[in-house]
């Protein structure tokens, strides 16, 4: 007979699962047969943390703190915060703007086109995986709203090329 650890249920050897409760019994029976019991992780867990502490070097002497990476304030929120992200997570924020507007796009590259004098509106520029790019616009207000246009609209419109730093 196989005892379900869950319900207490007898069931027969053969049973993969419970009759009473319905718990699978191959897990449980396979735990029992190498000897351990169903916590055996728990204690392991609490052994292995010395050991763990002890191999990654946490001793009395203190770590030096981080270096911050000098960032120059703008008075727009959303592009300072946008600047202090790794290249790759640019992209990834910025081909969410892309997204919300519907269009699809996997952000392989971003590139900071430059702030307007006017507004302090920052503009970038995404290249998606599928070969089509767009410009972001970030106001600076509140929120960080943003705007996403084409970049082959903005080229057309106000003869601006996306990727290269505005003048």
């Amino acid at each position: 007979m196989n005892v379900c650890g869950s319900c207490k249920t007898e069931n027969p050897t053969a049973a993969k699962y419970c009759n009473g409760c319905g718990a699978q019994l191959a897990a449980q029976a396979a735990a029992s047969r190498d000897g351990f019991g169903r916590g055996w992780w728990i204690i392991m867990a609490v052994a292995g943390i010395p050991v763990i502490l002890m191999l990654v070097g946490i001793s009395s002497t203190p770590a030096p703190p981080p270096r911050k990476k000098l960032v120059i304030r703008t008075g727009n929120q959303a592009h300072d915060m946008l600047t202090e992200l790794s290249a790759a997570a640019q992209a990834v924020v910025l081909a969410e703007a892309v997204r919300s507007t519907g269009d699809q796009c996997d952000g392989q590259r971003a590139f900071f086109m430059g702030l307007s004098p006017a507004d302090n509106e920052a503009l970038w520029s995404i290249q998606c995986s599928g070969g089509k790019a767009y410009e972001v616009s970030l106001a600076a207000d509140s929120v960080g709203s943003s705007k996403v246009l084409d970049c082959e609209t903005l080229r057309t419109l106000a003869k601006v090329n996306c990727f290269e730093k505005l003048r």
